[in-house]
């Protein structure tokens, strides 16, 4: 594989890929072991109803097992968000008859449960469907269930979570439901399917502005005697748990609870007793702090311990949990679900403590688990729901280990790998495995042995964020090297000479200039300039492609950049024309495949020869990350084919620099969006196949020629990861085999199968060698709800790691921390005595710790002994709310973004953080009738953002399809510089004159990571409207408008009290009367802290009349003093109104005021015209005298004031020579000061014409 990123793709078109998933992939043999070998893979089921129509599709959301044919081997019904029930029927040999759908009338569903509700030993079903506010039942009809439900039970909108269990000791199947806006409410059980309420426990209730949240959780638990389950019950915003038992009139109340730290998922079972006891203990899972906490019983009433007895460490985050004893020891052992990454993990119980044991892989986006024994050997094994791949993973517990079986050919990874390849490096005629790691700065190696399997990684440090790899020989020494492209600007490429033993040199790092900084993505090698060196490209994160020259010793010189295509992802090279010199091909996220030509001067020309071309219009294709050469059609030129959301595109090549004029889909391609691709002849017929892969549904599919000579899938399987592929013979038995990496590195050899044996030993990380002194490990500098450990505080923090072998007195060590402006502010240590190993937290706000707050725009920290001399120092970027930075291993020399933030604690590996988007603006002038809206959006990621789109739909039509547009950081959309975190872009097609819209931000990262701003779009409570964000697009434009803004006021306009606050000030210039009531005067629109507003009183404007809003955070000192005040230095101002459906009207508006120095003032240069520092002018017209300005490089404005039914005439020069004026067209007077926008021709001189 040549110099494969890391994989991106859009989910919420997910829905749409799903039906591929329906296909239940099966086998075709081809001659050729590898293909037979592949089947090994296979222990996922999809799910999901093929009749729902695909885009309906939305995967899986909660899974029971239950005994639905009577032959006590558990079987699974699975809740799926598109409203339908997917029933397995479990055969006991570990695997399931085909699928069963159940349908539902829901728009979604949520929590199931499978219990016997009336009496025939055979389970029955049931299943939430929150918006609907109903519950719907569905009777096992002797092991055979109805199509739709045999009842619909009444709940409330909001109802989402259930159990099942006796509560009242009738002995018969009872349900308690919760949810929000109302709690947990207990139906009794009748015994024949039918249900009454009993008791509504609303102190229970939780709320969210995020319908239908909360989750809700719930465990059931039977005293030692007692007839009747008690139940514990807590839901993801709450701190408490509650334990609720039989009153004696069968209805539950609530007996006891507890603080916990907020879980949204627990379980109760014996822990430190054996698993045979009766007294129990209490697990929770903080998901969302990546713990799992352990509460010893006692006698309390709730029956558990406040104190936290035993802590976990997470990575990646805990989603669900299951106690059972897995390898049968007589001790309950722990499985969970990890939020962040595609796989299990267990937890073995040593006598009463929890101690790491073994992970397994899953599918994409696991959630929920259910434990039985599927395979009918008295092991309880393990089956998993997964969202977004659509399917259910089994997994076989292996006899006497407290672990799922495992083949052979998988193997763990860390620090999210972002490109592999396969290489003799250690020149053995067997192939190894090379991963770049991006969080880690990292590139690991892995041995082949003899017989194909690989050994231990091997890791090596190399650039900051490394992102693309090549494997070359650089110095032409024979022996293979690796470089990289890195994404930490300024941007850089990394270099590693190979030993010729498996192993390299150090690190040699080249940088881009301080112009021409930005992140690298790509990168791809060749002798472009002919000198018989090896030279570089590499695609930056905009739009650019960057050239080294090598040296021929290893080592490179920048030479320049040009304008290539939008996010070029991936580089390959090959002499296409034939003509000597080796051209390049790139394609970018948005599909576009463009191809350099080298005219023998690439490396110092100043402009390039670009050959753009785009897909087929029907392709319908969005995006693109992998690209590779081959000549498909067997004519002699090299054609191109590129992965895509829609299966693999082909340029096809013809003579010269010519291909075909738009890209179309290869014959047989999977439509499924296609992740990575690989090249090999896997059947030995002497022609190249194609090998595919899909992130998404974590699948491969095999192209080969057929004797028609068109290529057909000969083969489609469901595999551990589908992020990278690359081939090569790792057995050393001449025959390609496959290697595939994400969550984990897998491999498919051709000489044998894989084998299910135990688990390998816990090895989620690699252990890494710390540097040997006190260093600063973690901080959190843009903290909004996160308390700090032993604290009632939500305060920044920096964490100091002792790495050093010894005992170090902090006292009189300092932090010393230097702003992005050069200020500097420093804080001393008080005494403390830090072990080796050890962490030192130091609180960071103004009232405690270091006394000063860290910002989040980035700065620097700076570790000082008691001399003064440094001993760390970290250089820290902008930050994301709630997300700290730290290094990846506590002492390690590479730093990461970490979503769950530790602080005092071992710094994991948690996974990508997901991007963070805040919406801007929408340019005020571009509402206009006939003008395309023009949005800006901030967006920040620990990587690089490669999709930032608007998407939005008219807000009375809720049905209708979100239409896309796509914004831009690339310099070139009116967005500021590239890569500047600011994204620019027009709103098309434009909405309708006057329409109101819905709309939200989707924003994707490379790590494939989305956010959509706000959560859940389109998704809301039944009453509302809408929960996204919205504007009424091309309103009338008012004769209302932010006429003067004055951010420092020292003695320009006071107010009625003598004061000088900052002030805002409109102005009606129409002729009509304008009432004020209900405007709004905002700080912002769509930030996520909720903006001060300034409401306008019932107050009408008459004609020409101006209003001053004093900003003096006073608003008890007059009607029109607002409760805010201006920032000198720039922010953004709106006058806005509300519609009756609550849409945005943006009156008038400026994006950012900018720096004002004191007593200056931003004015409108005439009615309706732009913003332009100047002079106040309090109550007037905005020029008491002619000023002039430059609008751009080539226009310059002449603000004139005006009287009323006076015309004025100007004129103008170019020297001051007699006879040399010319007369600029007349003026009438209105009483406002009037724009002239005059062409610059050199000098120019204005005067007013004598009457």
């Amino acid at each position: 594989m040549s110099n494969r990123k890391s994989p991106v793709f859009y989910r919420p078109s997910l829905a749409t890929w799903i039906a591929i998933s329906m296909l239940s992939f099966s086998v075709t043999l081809c001659p050729g072991q590898l293909f037979e070998n592949l089947k090994s893979f296979g222990n996922r089921i999809d799910v999901g109803d093929p009749r729902v129509e695909a885009h309906k599709r939305e995967g899986p959301k909660s899974i029971c097992a239950g005994n639905f044919n009577g032959d006590q081997i558990p079987d699974l019904a699975i809740g799926n968000l598109d409203g339908t029930i997917t029933v397995f029927i479990a055969s006991g040999d570990g695997k399931f008859g085909d699928a069963s759908h159940l349908l539902t009338d829901a728009k979604s569903l949520r929590g199931i449960t499978c219990a016997d509700f009336n009496g025939d030993d055979l389970d029955d079903i049931v299943i939430a469907a929150p918006f609907e506010g109903k519950l719907f039942l569905f009777i096992n009809e002797g092991g055979i269930f109805p199509s739709s439900p045999s009842s619909k039970i009444v709940s409330w909108e909001g109802a989402r979570n259930l159990i099942a269990g006796d509560f009242d000791g009738d002995d018969k199947q009872d349900l308690a439901v919760g949810g929000p806006r109302n709690g947990v409410r207990q139906y009794r059980g009748n015994g024949d399917g039918s249900f009454a309420v009993v008791a509504n426990l609303t102190a229970l209730n939780g709320e969210n502005d995020r319908f239908p949240r909360p989750v809700y959780s719930f465990r059931k638990f039977r005293p030692p005697g007692a007839s009747a389950a008690d139940l514990f019950v807590t839901h993801a915003e709450a701190s408490t748990l509650w334990r609720l038992s039989d009153d004696g009139a069968g209805m539950l109340h609530i007996i006891g609870q507890i603080p916990i730290q907020r879980a949204r998922s627990f379980v109760v079972g014996p822990v430190l007793n054996p698993s045979n006891s009766t007294s129990i203990d209490l697990i929770t899972a903080q998901r969302d702090a990546g713990t799992i906490h352990v509460h010893q019983s006692d006698n309390s009433d709730t029956g558990f311990s406040p104190t936290v007895h035993q802590v976990l460490t997470v990575p990646g985050g805990p989603r669900a949990l299951e106690l059972v004893d897995i390898d049968r020891d007589g001790w309950l052992d722990l499985t969970v679900v990890l939020r962040n990454f595609d796989r299990v993990m267990t937890f073995r119980n040593d006598g009463g403590v929890f101690v790491p044991d073994s992970e397994a892989p899953v599918g994409q986006s696991p959630r929920e688990l259910v434990i039985g024994d599927f395979n009918s050997d008295e092991y309880p094994d393990l089956a998993v729901i997964n969202r977004v791949s659509s399917d259910l993973s089994t997994l076989i517990t292996f006899p006497g280990r407290a672990g799922y079986s495992v083949l052979d050919q998988i193997y763990p990874t860390d620090g999210e790998v972002t490109s592999l390849r396969v290489e003799d490096f250690n020149n053995d005629g067997r192939d190894d495995v090379i991963q770049t790691h991006r969080s880690s700065w990292e590139i690991s190696v892995r041995l082949a042995e003899p017989d194909g399997s690989l050994g231990p990684a091997t890791h090596h440090k190399i650039g900051e964020i490394p992102n693309g790899s090549e494997i070359v020989d650089i110095n032409h020494d024979g022996i293979t090297d690796v470089v990289t492209s890195n994404i930490k600007e300024p941007g850089s490429i990394s270099v590693r000479l190979g030993t010729g033993k498996g192993g390299f040199g150090k690190t040699s790092t080249y940088y881009l200039p301080e112009a021409r900084w930005g992140r690298l993505l790509s990168i791809t090698t060749a002798d472009f300039d002919g000198d018989g060196t090896t030279d570089l490209a590499s695609g930056y994160a905009d739009c650019r492609i960057v050239f080294f020259k090598g040296q021929g010793d290893g080592s490179f010189t920048y030479m320049h950049d040009h304008y290539m295509v939008h996010e070029p992802l991936d580089l390959v090279t090959a002499d296409f024309d034939k003509d000597g010199d080796i051209d390049i091909a790139g394609v970018g996220f948005e599909t576009d495949i463009v191809i350099i030509e080298n005219e023998g001067d690439l490396m110092s020309t100043d402009t390039i020869l670009r050959h753009h071309y785009h897909p087929a219009a029907h392709l319908a294709v969005r995006w693109s990350q992998d690209l590779k050469l081959l000549d498909h059609n067997n004519d002699g030129h090299l054609d191109l084919i590129a992965s895509s959301d829609s299966g693999i595109m082909v340029l096809t090549g013809m003579e010269g620099m010519q291909f075909s004029s738009v890209s179309q889909t290869l014959e047989g391609s999977p439509i499924f969006p296609a992740t990575s691709i690989a090249l090999a002849d896997f059947d030995d017929d002497g022609e190249q196949d194609v090998a595919v892969s899909c992130q998404i549904l974590s699948c491969i599919t095999i192209l080969t020629t057929g004797d028609n000579g068109l290529r057909a899938a000969a083969v489609s399987v469901d595999v551990p990861a589908g992020e990278f592929l690359a081939t090569g013979d790792l057995d050393g038995d001449g025959q390609p085999d496959l290697v595939g990496s994400g969550d984990v590195l897998w491999t498919a050899l051709s000489s044998r199968p894989g084998n299910n044996g135990a688990p390998a030993s816990l090895a989620l990380t690699t252990a890494r060698q710390g540097l040997p002194k006190p260093v600063i490990n973690e901080i959190l500098a843009l903290n909004k709800t996160l308390t700090v450990p032993g604290t009632n505080k939500k305060s920044d923090w920096i964490e100091i790691y002792n790495g050093s072998p010894t005992e170090i007195d902090f006292s009189g060590w300092s932090l010393e921390l230097i702003k992005a402006n050069g200020n500097v502010k420093s804080s001393q240590f008080s005494s403390e005595l830090v072990n080796p190993g050890k962490h030192l937290l130091v609180l960071a706000s103004r009232g405690s710790g270091t006394r000063y707050r860290l910002p989040a725009e980035g700065g620097t920290l700076r570790l000082l002994d008691a001399a003064g001399t440094e001993i760390d120092s970290v250089e820290f970027p902008a930050q994301l709310p709630d997300v700290s930075y730290c290094r990846y291993s506590d002492g390690d020399k590479a730093f990461a973004y970490n979503a769950i933030p530790d602080p005092g604690s071992e710094n994991v590996d948690n996974g990508p953080v997901a991007p963070w988007a805040q919406m801007i603006a929408i340019k005020p002038d571009t509402l206009a009738p006939d003008q395309l809206m023009r949005a800006y959006v901030r967006g920040v990621d620990d990587s690089i953002i490669v999709s930032l789109c608007l998407m939005w739909r008219p807000l009375d039509d809720p049905a209708s399809e979100f239409k896309r547009a796509i914004l831009y950081d690339d310099g070139m959309h009116e967005d500021g510089g590239p890569q500047d975190r600011v994204f620019s872009g027009l709103v098309h097609p434009a909405p309708e004159h006057g329409q109101e819209i819905e709309f939200y931000i989707e924003v994707l990262d490379i790590s494939g990571e989305l956010k959509n701003v706000p959560d859940n779009p389109g998704t809301t409570a039944p009453e509302e409207i809408t929960n996204l964000l919205t504007i009424k697009a091309s309103d009338p434009i008012p004769h209302l408008e932010i006429s003067e803004i004055v951010a420092s006021n020292r003695h320009s306009h006071p107010d009625e009290s003598g004061s000088y606050p900052d002030y805002v000030e409109i102005r009606n210039t129409g002729f009509t009367p304008v009432s004020l009531g209900g405007l709004m005067l905002v700080q912002g629109i769509w930030g996520e802290d909720q903006v001060p507003t300034f409401t306008f009183p019932d107050h009408v404007l008459a004609p020409g009349e101006y209003l001053t809003i004093f900003c003096d955070k006073d608003p008890e000192d007059g009607p029109f003093h607002a409760p805010f005040n201006l920032d000198a230095d720039g922010e953004p101002l709106y006058l806005i109104s509300m519609t009756e459906t609550g849409a945005l009207t943006i009156v008038d508006g400026v994006m950012d005021t900018g720096h004002l120095a004191s007593d200056t003032a931003l004015v409108r240069a005439g009615v309706g015209g732009p913003f332009v520092v100047t002079t106040p002018t309090p109550n007037e017209q905005n020029s008491s005298a002619p000023f002039g300005f430059l609008i751009d490089s080539e226009t310059y404005g002449l603000v004139i004031p005006t009287e009323a039914g006076v015309t004025h005439r100007y004129e103008f020069s170019s020297s001051l020579e007699a006879g040399s004026w010319a007369g600029l067209p007349p003026l009438f007077g209105d009483g406002y000061e009037r724009l002239l926008e005059l062409r610059v021709r050199g000098a120019m001189f204005f005067r007013k014409a004598q009457e």
